[in-house]
């Protein structure tokens, strides 16, 4: 049985800009530069997880550098989501975010 992937992050917060609640987030781009060592990405969040499974619009995105290259052989989003989730990351507006597995 093939193991499960990550679709997003679940953490309630209000979106900077226009103060619309958002509580779903997922990756909507990832820029993975190994020469320069720079791994960014950028999260799109909306209202929440049936917003995103309609096809609806994110409320806002957010763009994150991430700490250090991600492993070889793992998937790419489910380490970029993992790592802005990560409770140790407190540069990340989504430490502490739940993680949330596909069906």
């Amino acid at each position: 049985m093939a193991e499960k992937q990550l679709v997003g992050i679940q953490k309630s917060m209000a979106d900077e800009q226009t103060g619309v609640p958002v509580e779903f987030h997922t990756v909507t781009s990832m820029s993975l530069d190994y020469a320069y060592k720079i791994y960014s990405v950028t999260i799109g969040s909306w209202y929440n997880k049936p917003c995103f499974e309609q096809d609806k619009r994110a409320v806002s995105s957010l763009q994150l550098t991430l700490n250090g290259a991600p492993p070889r052989g793992v998937d790419f989003i489910d380490w970029a989501l993992t790592s802005v989730a990560s409770a140790e990351n407190t540069n990340s507006p989504y430490a502490g975010a739940e993680l949330i597995e596909g069906k």
